[in-house]
């Protein structure tokens, strides 16, 4: 009996009970056996209260209903016994304390329930009790009876089993009106005979095998566990993936790329190191953590699953470059890590990392770690990283090197299946609504993705007294520095992109703080989220991080979400990404966890390659100088454009530093150099024009002397030099019609588009001047720029209408609202050849008013010339 459980991972009641099963089954012909099973009733349920040093009664009885299979095998019969019992929740705890908390309804249904003739109850091993004990043995006298033979039994069979003196005991007490002396000698003699046959089958060296209650969050049947894992004696536990690691999985076996979430980290060795010893510190650790254990499997089942195996060999490969030169071992090292990469990993194979050791001139070496980010995310690399060297010092002094147990990834995938999402959901509902395509990112290449994707990497590297002052500036703000580079690059972004409501991806540690220990735990915790920035034309550095910092509160509470969850919730299509760049903070001590190691081993350099699914990924790594790396797919973007964001952020953060009240969108972004080239080399000063022409006379040259020349490019939108003139003739015959004369002002309050420029046009064909009208500023300062202006009229439309319909509903103002989409119609009817009026064409004339921020007191209007 002590051997017996190693086969199917048994309890000594499913042992005993199907060997009742059967006996009953045999004497009666029932294949239901119906008994009450008698317990200890200390079960856990609650983590505050321990009964197990409690002295008092606690028995627990609940009702049992066993089916018993004839002719299926004793393996068949012992699973089967053991996964019912194994469905009883909190072995048949809560029945009895239905007893005393059931309602009324309850009570009359446990009233109805049928009442059982036989009650089993094994009560344990008393030879451990008594063992090496001077004082006390087993008597071997009898006791006598235990009840009253005059009192009524609560059943007419009650059998009690236990183990003394290396001997199982059962007896079988009974009620001679209901059963006879030999029909109890029969069912004993069967019971026994039975339980022998299952001892001798379950003892032997082939027989092993599992079955669902030993993977409750597999939800594998029995015929999948035993297609899956057969008769494996090496795996420990099976459960799900989480969110990222199932999206890990299927981008790492249908992208066309071999290195997608493919890890290598590289570290520098100085002087000489045990290596065996380091070895043995490595399989230990690995051997540790059950997260490092894992292989995947996916086919044929409902849900991908990970196996964890008990014990696991390490790949470890040994490489000898001493005889090469610097520049051979620069040019083999970058061949072999390729090769490395591309060669991968068998995610059905456990273990999904190996070591290499390559010893290099000059008494260094250097041990690359690879390994794929489906098993463990940064925040556990520097918890694998000091649990080596720890062991490994402790092995070098003699010392016993055995760490405490570690926490499992088992634990975080449980507590995922049970967290409530539908607030997570509705949260980012609302935070992502009438958001509905992803950011555009700069100069993405139109190729045909579909074939094998490469992926390269640049890199910023920022000095150390700047790096100081940004760390300094989000000290002093009393927000994080990844709070500061996550706005710069929102603002980098929406500066490409044109759009002022931006969504990019950020990845979060995702390890929930209510779950016990999990900060020592390895395996993939962190997720991806979608972080959103608004921004207007008045938006600042401040005000925008300090937000942001509050929003974290609300994205932590959610950020268990898995991303495909939240696009589905999402107003972006979901054959569409949500967003196309990520920002990776790695503040996660790797180097720390390295360069802290026992002093017997000395570290050098320490590079790490990784990269993502993503066309862009942005890898922010804190340090005194900041580093900031740009991982790319090579399809879609070229060295040049990846540099140019580079330096753009860089500018962009100087900028930030420099001058925070300055508005966002009007921080200087352009290098240097870019600078030069835009206002030297694309717009030299000397260009030669008609200096005593306005500007829309200048135009119409250009539409008399090419007419059909593309002019305007608006998206998906184009207008010859004939159709822009046209509409914008149209157009400025009907302000006329509304009342703008010589020298009126005309607000626009329109997005960019084809209907912005050819308003600007029509306007001064008019004889006026335009006021730029931001639909983000606040209604009193439009109402004050229409007063100050005395413009005639605005034009814009009906999505973007509602503040001013607001303004002008009060009829404090004479202002005439155009709509263009409204009077589309009226408009079209207009001439659309050139107008001939009679004002004056001074080129000197106001070509449009634009009013400053108002940050020292009221805006103010500036007149700017045509000239």
């Amino acid at each position: 009996l002590r051997d017996v459980h190693q086969a199917y991972r048994t309890e000594i009641n499913d042992v005993l009970l199907t060997a009742l099963a059967r006996s009953i089954s045999d004497w009666s012909g029932n294949l239901e056996i119906y008994l009450d099973l008698e317990g200890h009733g200390r079960e856990s349920f609650s983590e505050k209260i321990d009964l197990s040093r409690t002295v008092g009664w606690f028995t627990s009885v609940y009702p049992v209903r066993l089916k018993y299979e004839n002719g299926q095998s004793v393996q068949d019969n012992l699973k089967s016994i053991k996964e019912q019992l194994r469905h009883i929740p909190g072995k048949g705890f809560g029945y009895s304390a239905l007893r005393y908390l059931a309602n009324e309804k309850q009570n009359r249904l446990l009233q109805q329930a049928p009442t059982a003739d036989i009650v089993f109850n094994y009560l344990g091993q008393f030879s451990s009790i008594l063992d090496n004990n001077p004082w006390f043995t087993v008597a071997e006298q009898s006791r006598g009876h235990e009840h009253s033979l005059e009192s009524m039994a609560p059943h007419p069979l009650s059998i009690n089993s236990h183990i003394v003196g290396d001997k199982l005991q059962v007896d079988w007490i009974y009620s001679r009106s209901m059963f006879k002396p030999e029909t109890i000698e029969k069912i004993a003699d069967n019971y026994m005979a039975a339980l022998e046959q299952i001892v001798l089958h379950c003892v032997q060296p082939d027989v092993y095998g599992y079955t669902p209650s030993d993977f409750p969050l597999s939800g594998l049947n029995q015929a999948q566990i035993d297609r899956l894992i057969g008769a494996q004696r090496n795996i420990e536990s099976v459960y799900p993936l989480s969110p990222m690691q199932e999206g890990m999985l299927f981008h790492s076996l249908f992208d066309n790329d071999d290195g997608v979430y493919f890890e290598q980290l590289s570290v520098e060795v100085l002087g000489g190191v045990n290596r065996d010893t380091l070895k043995s510190a490595w399989c230990g650790v690995v051997n540790r953590h059950p997260a490092l254990r894992s292989a995947f499997v996916w086919q044929d089942i409902d849900r991908p699953l990970q196996i964890v195996y008990q014990a696991i060999d390490m790949e470890i490969v040994e490489l000898d470059w001493r005889h090469m030169g610097d520049a051979q071992v620069q040019e083999r090292m970058e061949t072999w890590l390729e090769k490395d990469r591309q060669r991968g990993f068998d995610f059905e194979r456990p273990g999904l990392m190996r070591l290499a050791w390559v010893d290099l001139p000059g008494n260094r070496s250097r041990l690359i770690w690879s390994f794929h980010h489906i098993v463990l995310d940064g925040w556990s690399l520097p918890l694998v990283m000091g649990e080596v060297f720890q062991t490994y010092g402790l092995l070098m002094k003699g010392e016993d090197a055995r760490l405490p147990q570690a926490g499992s990834y088992e634990d975080f995938i449980s507590y995922l299946e049970t967290v409530d999402k539908g607030d997570a959901l509705q949260f980012w509902k609302l935070y992502l609504a009438e958001f509905e395509a992803a950011t555009p990112l700069p100069n993405k290449r139109n190729l045909n993705t579909g074939g094998e994707k490469t992926f390269l990497e640049n890199e910023l590297l920022l000095d150390t007294a700047f790096t100081g002052r940004l760390q300094q500036f989000a000290r002093d703000q009393h927000v994080t520095l990844n709070t500061l580079l996550q706005a710069a690059w929102g603002v980098l972004l929406a500066r490409y992109s044109g759009d002022r409501d931006v969504v990019f991806g950020t990845t979060v540690s995702g390890r929930p703080a209510d779950l016990a220990n999990v900060e020592n735990i390895v395996g993939l915790f962190i997720n991806t989220l979608p972080l959103r920035i608004h921004l207007d034309s008045t938006s600042t550095i401040l005000p925008l991080i300090k937000s942001m910092q509050d929003q974290q509160v609300d994205l932590r509470r959610f950020e268990f979400t898995p991303l495909v969850d939240i696009h589905r919730v999402s107003d972006v299509p979901g054959d569409q990404s949500l967003f196309d760049s990520i920002l990776v903070f790695e503040n996660y001590p790797v180097g720390e966890a390295v360069h802290s190691a026992d002093e017997l081993i000395d570290f050098g350099h320490i590079t790490t390659i990784e990269h993502t699914n993503f066309p862009m990924t942005v890898i922010v790594e804190p340090s005194d100088r900041l580093r900031v790396k740009l991982s790319y797919d090579a399809s879609l973007f070229d060295s040049a454009t990846i540099q140019r964001v580079l330096d753009h952020l860089k500018t962009l953060l100087h900028g930030i530093l420099s001058q925070p009240d300055v508005p966002l969108l009007r921080l200087p972004m352009l290098s240097e150099v870019e600078r030069a080239q835009v206002l030297h080399e694309w717009n030299p000063p000397a260009a030669n024009y008609p200096r005593n022409l306005c500007l829309h006379q200048i135009f119409e040259r250009h539409v008399k002397a090419h007419p059909d020349r593309v002019a305007l490019i608006a998206g998906t939108s184009e207008l010859s030099y004939r159709q822009l003139n046209t509409r914008a003739n149209r157009l400025a015959r009907y302000l006329l019609d509304q009342g703008v004369t010589d020298g009126s002002y005309v607000g626009i309050a329109l997005e960019r588009s084809v209907d912005m420029i050819v308003s600007i046009l029509a306007t001064l064909k008019a004889g006026g001047a335009y006021v730029p009208l931001d639909s983000d500023y606040p209604v009193e300062r439009v109402e004050y720029m229409l007063q100050d202006t005395k413009a005639p009229v605005v034009i814009s439309d009906s999505h973007l209408a509602d503040k001013l319909t607001t303004i002008l509903g009060g009829g404090a103002l004479q202002t005439k609202l155009v709509l263009l989409d409204q009077e589309a119609t009226q408009i079209e009817l207009k001439n659309g050849e050139n107008l001939l009026l009679g004002f004056s064409t001074d080129p000197a004339r106001h070509a449009y008013v634009i009013y400053t921020s108002g940050s020292t007191g009221r805006t103010k209007g500036v007149l700017v010339k045509q000239i």
